[in-house]
This record gives C-alpha cells, structure tokens and sequence, in this order.
C-alpha cells in the first residue's frame, strides 16, 4: 500500500497539489505507551490579557492551554476532558469554593501574591509560585509534573 501510494505521487507530484492534504498523522505506538506528546493544560485566571500571557509562556510545554475566567465556565467547556495540570491565579479561588484548596488531585500550579497564605505538604499535588512570575520557573513546575 506504501508502495502504490509512493508510485502515485511520483507519476502525479507536479500535475496535482499535495500541499492541501499535509495532515498530521496519529502516533499510534505513542498514544498506546500512555506517552503525553502534548498534555491538556487549563489556565484560570480572570484577566484574560494575563492568562493569554501564560498561554504563550507554556507554549513551549505544551499547545494545548485552555483559559477560562472562572470555575464554572472550566466545568462547563471542559465536560469530561481532564487537564493534566491546572495553572490557576490567586482570585480565582474565592472562600466558598475550599475543595480546590483541599481535594489535590490533579496537579496545580497557583499564582499569587501572597504565598504565606497557602501551606504545602509532600502529598500535595501543588506548586506555589509568587507573582509576577518568571516564564522559566512557570515551566519548570509543569515539567515537574509532566515527568
């Protein structure tokens, strides 16, 4: 079938446009070893001009950064889809909403100001960084999860 497929282009390459049918093919063998060629990332953030920043800063982790504004929006746009880390600002996180705080899951990265607020054990999947941060550090977290 290779062969066909290579003689067909080699008799038709310049009478015909194969440009329009440059796809990107599935990995097969990668998606069935459970390797994460481009992990689902989800950016909460209320400034969308901010979150669109971290979105270009990670790019290089991975394409796929969803942003949302709050929770709500994320459970609805997301359904059953399960980011692989959360990146999530400080004001998102409002009182009445303790089980992003308590139940840790899925790994999360927050941003904030004020980093004393928030305490860390080892069994926790969470990754305090202080505001403003730098792109490298940003990075280094989700790698640190992504291993």
């Amino acid at each position: 079938m290779c062969r066909a497929a290579r003689s067909y282009y080699e008799a038709a390459h310049k009478e015909k446009d194969f440009s329009l049918y440059n796809t990107p093919v599935l990995d097969f063998i990668q998606a069935g070893q459970g390797t994460r060629t481009n992990p689902l990332l989800a950016i909460l953030c209320e400034d969308t001009r901010y979150a669109r920043g971290l979105s270009i800063a990670v790019k290089s982790v991975s394409a796929q950064g969803l942003i949302f504004s709050s929770i709500e929006e994320a459970r609805k746009k997301l359904g059953r889809r399960k980011p692989v880390v959360w990146i999530v600002m400080d004001e998102v996180i409002k009182e009445n909403e303790q089980e992003w705080k308590k139940s840790r899951k899925r790994p999360m990265i927050l941003l904030t100001g004020n980093p004393q607020k928030y305490i860390q054990s080892e069994q926790d999947k969470l990754t305090v960084l202080t505001l403003p941060v730098k792109p490298e550090e940003l990075r280094k977290a989700i790698r640190q999860y992504l291993q």
